[in-house]
């Protein structure tokens, strides 16, 4: 009984996560793609999304109707925030103030 538990609340997790990524991926972020393009990388990629984006991106042409320029969105928009990141956390472990830092609260 309790390994049934517990599995329902790691799909649970899961398809929480799977839900937040779709609304990253539609936010304006990136540009060219929307709720409908997020859903169908999400779907066809599930937890792998991420990898893929980060790792292989060229899998992402395999999704129906991605194409050069979705892709592209995706990958660049995806660097972009890697990078704002890494900087905001610069900022931070430097102890910058919090109009130094900006957004990276």
């Amino acid at each position: 009984m309790k390994k049934e538990k517990e599995m329902r609340m790691e799909n649970d997790f899961a398809e929480g996560i799977l839900d937040e990524l779709e609304n990253y991926l539609s936010s304006s972020i990136f540009h060219r793609v929307g709720p409908k393009t997020a859903k169908k990388v999400v779907s066809a990629l599930g937890v792998r999304t991420v990898k893929v984006i980060e790792k292989s991106p060229h899998q992402l042409y395999k999704i129906r109707d991605i194409g050069r320029q979705r892709v592209s969105s995706i990958v660049e928009g995806w660097k972009t925030q890697r990078r704002l990141k890494k900087e905001c956390m610069i900022l931070i472990k430097k102890g910058g103030e919090n109009n130094e830092t900006g957004n990276c609260k």
